[in-house]
């Protein structure tokens, strides 16, 4: 940014007087724009039990400054195995979001929800846990990009990403059930039958 400025008399009347080339000057003055955008995960607690009910992870990104962003920002979404996507809540105006290819997904938000006065922006997302999902703990990973951030390069790189650790558990309920098929035998005169029946 060049910032002029230039002195004026009637004693030294320009551009008539001899020396009038120093009776202005300019002065260029480089100006940055540092965007340092954070962003979180979490599960809200969730304990999910496989082949039972799902839970939402919640994305929130947020411009922590001290310059506004003017590019669109992408969140990138990796779900790990053993966790489905199930649907998005609805998404603030702004935000759009595409279903996952291979458990990955991605969504964009404008840069005029991620100026520094804005509130962060928040991302619902509902998953569920097949039955045939092991125990063990689940991370997720996600990671937010902008070209008003690049990374790496940028000094604030290091909240650009997040992990967000869910432990699911495996419930078996087992059940079995015997019949004699209302068998009334008579002693002494023939076998009979059992059936066995188990469930899970």
């Amino acid at each position: 940014y060049t910032n002029h400025v230039v002195v004026e008399s009637p004693d030294e009347p320009c551009p008539r007087s001899p020396n009038c080339g120093n009776n202005s000057d300019d002065e260029d003055t480089p100006v940055t724009r540092v965007v340092d955008l954070a962003i979180e995960k979490t599960d809200d607690g969730a304990e999910p039990v496989a082949g039972g009910a799902g839970f939402a992870y919640t994305i929130t990104v947020d411009n922590l400054g001290p310059a506004d962003t003017d590019s669109t920002a992408t969140v990138t979404d990796t779900l790990p195995d053993g966790i489905e996507f199930a649907s998005f809540a609805t998404l603030p105006a702004g935000v759009t979001c595409d279903p996952p290819v291979g458990g990955v997904f991605e969504c964009s938000i404008v840069a005029g929800l991620l100026e520094v006065t804005d509130p962060a922006v928040s991302i619902v997302v509902n998953v569920a846990v097949p039955a045939s999902t092991p125990a063990g703990i689940y991370t997720n990973h996600v990671v937010v990009e902008s070209p008003d951030e690049p990374c790496p390069g940028s000094p604030d790189c290091g909240n650009n990403s997040d992990d967000e650790d869910t432990p699911v558990t495996s419930e078996i309920d087992l059940a079995i059930e015997k019949t004699d098929d209302d068998a009334a035998p008579v002693a002494g005169t023939g076998a009979f039958t059992y059936t066995l029946s188990v469930d899970n």
